[in-house]
């Protein structure tokens, strides 16, 4: 039937300790809420560390029907089993608790999801797990139990004991040493992206994805691409990475497609910024390729900067509920603070909808032909593409480029390079290093070079020297220095020397502003 929440309608998590962990509470929201912004849904987290059915039963006219709820995702079982093999008497008192919970919860009007409990890593806590096998006899025992009762009760369900075990055990046959449950209970962020996938699962979505067409233009090197995104990706937190080998979570819920028209055969690089893609052929570009694991590129900003507000919120409420409204949960009941949290949250909530509904930057892509082996140069970029010589210890005036010299590939970070000779040959005192790239030109052309530096510096065009200014003692900043230069048709080559006084910021930027055309930068040959 695919996913029914109607718009403004709003969504609690009961559960545990896994539960008020906010993890794949959060992943789940911030992943629907990029969905259907449309849908204006808001959101609550009622986990509990420690909880039990029962102890749910007791908090659930305080903590859940207050917020009044439209539907509850509910998963309860990780400390039910009582860490022991399966017994009547434990099962018994889990199955009639969570079915009294279910019930008055459909009293109230909530519709309620269940999730079973998650799974437990013997493998991660061997000593308390292991003798009684909790996962595979205990857990899964409860997990049946559940599915059973939610078809009974003829309500979604979704068996997450089985995917996590299912999961965890492709994770060891890859890798030894994989574990989604540090200690054997609680998932790290990777279990919890499991947990979310389950969730999205039993709140009745089956699968998303979307394919934008763009058009490419040529330029100078290649082709560019102007556009606004049409649906954001979800930004997978680096965490959770390791588990998606294992879970089809991406194809499934992430899969956002760009296809580009207007491009001649050939294979191709993504760049934007400092962020480059895989390399593709025509045939694929205009396919279309996911977007979903362009972790570093402009397509996540809008994902990543909407799990940090959403993040942020549920930690407001957290603290107006627990911090105050119970002393952390060790204190008696004060009702004030916790009214007070769920009358805060409308604001917050509209707030999000206004980050949700924010104007998108346009993105501008280069699909650059990885024949030319380099990357374009616009107006006000930094060059990316550099050769390192090693550090020399020494006098700074010196030329040591007479000697033996080693050259090294290296692309600067183009967002940060105040450190970059410090981050390749590391934090070293008194010496000096070079750096060399490679600029071709369409075209006879007149420019600026913007030059900063730290400490002093000889920079080099076409083997002339511009500059020198070895004296100086500063961490470098962009355009500290402007020289002009003229860059013939064909390959220049920029060189740089940088002197190294001091043991912190030994780096350069280098950019040009002036240019008619742009230039293509790579490492010499």
């Amino acid at each position: 039937m695919g996913f029914q929440a109607g718009r403004g309608e709003r969504i609690v998590f009961l559960g545990d300790s896994i539960t008020e962990a906010h993890g794949f509470s959060n992943m789940a929201e911030t992943w629907l809420s990029l969905r259907f912004p449309e849908r204006r849904l808001s959101f609550f987290n009622a986990g509990w560390g420690g909880d039990t059915a029962p102890g749910a039963l007791a908090r659930l006219e305080r903590d859940v029907l207050s917020l009044k709820p439209d539907r509850v995702v509910l998963c309860l079982g990780m400390n039910d089993g009582g860490y022991t093999f399966p017994r009547p008497d434990i099962s018994g008192r889990f199955i009639d608790n969570l079915r009294l919970v279910l019930r008055r919860l459909k009293k109230a009007g909530a519709k309620v999801h269940l999730l079973t409990n998650g799974f437990a890593d013997i493998d991660a806590n061997p000593d308390f797990l292991r003798p009684v096998d909790y996962n595979r006899l205990a857990l899964k025992r409860l997990a049946k139990l559940a599915m059973d009762l939610a078809r009974q009760e003829k309500l979604p369900a979704f068996d997450l004991q089985a995917l996590m075990t299912q999961v965890n055990a492709r994770g060891l046959r890859k890798d030894p040493k994989f574990c989604m449950a540090p200690d054997g209970f609680h998932p790290d962020p990777a279990g919890h992206l499991v947990m979310a996938y389950g969730a999205l699962k039993v709140l009745g979505v089956n699968s998303s994805g979307s394919l934008q067409k763009v058009k490419a233009l040529p330029k100078t090197w290649g082709y560019e691409a102007k556009f606004k995104l049409a649906q954001a990706p979800y930004m997978v937190d680096a965490a959770a990475r390791k588990v998606l080998p294992y879970l089809d979570f991406q194809k499934t819920f992430n899969d956002h497609r760009l296809a580009f028209s207007g491009l001649k055969p050939g294979r191709y690089q993504l760049q934007a910024g400092a962020w480059k893609s895989p390399v593709y052929s025509a045939t694929e570009l205009k396919q279309g390729v996911s977007m979903a694991s362009f972790w570093d590129s402009p397509f996540m900003a809008p994902g990543q900067e909407l799990g940090v507000f959403v993040m942020a919120m549920r930690e407001i409420y957290a603290r107006y509920w627990r911090a105050l409204g119970m002393s952390g949960g060790y204190g008696a009941y004060r009702p004030g603070p916790h009214k007070q949290g769920i009358q805060a949250m409308p604001a917050l909530e509209k707030e999000k909808q206004q980050l949700l509904a924010a104007p998108q930057a346009a993105i501008t892509l280069r699909l650059v032909p990885v024949a030319l082996h380099g990357e374009p140069v616009e107006n006000g970029e930094f060059i990316g593409p550099w050769q390192f010589s090693q550090a020399f210890k020494g006098a700074f005036e010196r030329d040591y480029l007479k000697g033996k010299v080693a050259w090294k590939d290296v692309r600067v970070d183009t967002n940060n390079p105040t450190q970059c000779f410090g981050a390749v040959l590391g934090r070293l005192q008194g010496v000096v290093a070079y750096a060399r790239t490679e600029l071709l030109s369409p075209s006879v052309q007149t420019a600026e070079l913007l030059l900063g530096s730290g400490d002093g510096f000889e920079v080099w065009l076409n083997g002339s020297l511009l500059a020198r200014r070895l004296d100086l003692r500063r961490v470098s900043y962009p355009d500290q220095e402007r020289l002009m230069v003229h860059l013939k048709k064909g390959k220049n080559r920029l060189m740089i020397k940088v002197a190294q006084k001091q043991v912190e910021w030994w780096g350069f930027h280098a950019r040009f502003a002036g240019l008619s055309e742009a230039l293509l930068a790579r490492h010499p040959r």
